[in-house]
């Protein structure tokens, strides 16, 4: 049964819950305001429901294990972690500095907040242990347990532990930023969505999130590209196969990218320009995917060679 299902079920409970109530009521009414105090009663149920519901999945706490991780300190886990940073896309919803920004601002929607990562006044970053920080990362919930709305959980669910304790390391070396910013705000009909299951916490997501390799692989294979897919470009890619049109303005599904030969390839995530000529959106990012080494986009190339041809 749906989640939309189950809340036009529970609107339709506690709408006859409140009929029952008011029967008596709206018996000694004109009929006409007898229908109008049904069709109140109809939205309060609605409103009641909403609220309720949009409560219960926001405040669920959730206690996944947390797994510690050896956090590095050397030059060259300093520089994997600052690059996974940039390519994972990290500035992208944090800002440059990962100094916070307001992600997403709809009237009547959300206002979602990227929070400030820094140890900077109005910072988190001195609120969280290695261990919660890498437990948020993975699994899509706050310090308290509670779920998020707008992380690439399943993309950081897939990263090896040594890379996941390299991106923690960049963050926590990044210099304190004096940033802050409202608490996050959803709207009436951003809870309409949540009590509906539009909007989904994505730690619900986890299920669609790639293997979890004991060792970053490495070099121009398909179990690098394959790695690097799930962690960067699935996110908006997808990970289904199939080369059917999505809608318009959507990103193609992953194995379309297997057309590409590695020059088209390379010019479309540095440049963000399609094989066919095409100005790519503006979630394709130069300063973000651009930043790839010609390795790894080598790596991805094979491996969406090898999904177009049915081998991955």
């Amino acid at each position: 049964m749906s989640q939309l299902t189950i809340f036009l079920l529970a609107v339709a409970l506690v709408f006859v819950a409140l009929v029952f109530l008011a029967r008596r009521a709206l018996a000694r009414r004109h009929w006409a305001l007898r229908v109008a105090g049904g069709i109140g009663l109809l939205v309060l149920s609605a409103v009641l429901v909403t609220f309720v519901e949009s409560e219960r999945v926001r405040r669920v706490r959730y206690d996944p294990p947390q797994q510690p991780l050896v956090i590095p300190d050397d030059s060259a886990s300093l520089a994997r972690g600052a690059h996974l940073v940039t390519v994972l896309g990290c500035p992208s919803c944090h800002g440059e500095n990962l100094g916070g920004k307001v992600l997403f601002d709809q009237p009547g929607v959300a206002t979602l907040i990227a929070p400030n990562l820094t140890t900077g006044p109005g910072g988190r970053g001195g609120e969280y242990s290695d261990a919660e920080l890498a437990r948020t990362l993975r699994y899509g919930i706050r310090r308290n347990g509670q779920a998020l709305f707008a992380m690439p959980t399943p993309e950081f669910h897939s990263l090896a532990d040594q890379d996941l304790a390299a991106v923690i390391a960049r963050v926590r070396r990044m210099p304190p930023v004096a940033s802050t910013l409202p608490e996050t705000h959803i709207g009436v009909l951003g809870r309409i969505g949540i009590a509906t299951g539009k909007y989904r916490p994505t730690r619900e997501l986890l299920p669609r999130a790639a293997p979890r390799p004991q060792v970053p692989p490495s070099g121009v294979t398909v179990e690098h590209g394959r790695y690097l897919a799930h962690a960067i470009c699935a996110e908006c890619h997808g990970s289904e196969s199939g080369v059917a049109p999505v809608p318009a303005g959507q990103p193609p599904r992953m194995d379309v990218l297997g057309g590409y030969e590695l020059p088209a390839l390379v010019r479309a995530l540095r440049e963000g320009i399609a094989q066919d000529g095409r100005r790519l959106g503006p979630l394709m990012r130069p300063d973000r995917v651009g930043q790839l080494t010609d390795e790894e986009v080598a790596a991805l190339q094979l491996y969406f060679r090898s999904r177009l041809a049915g081998r991955a």
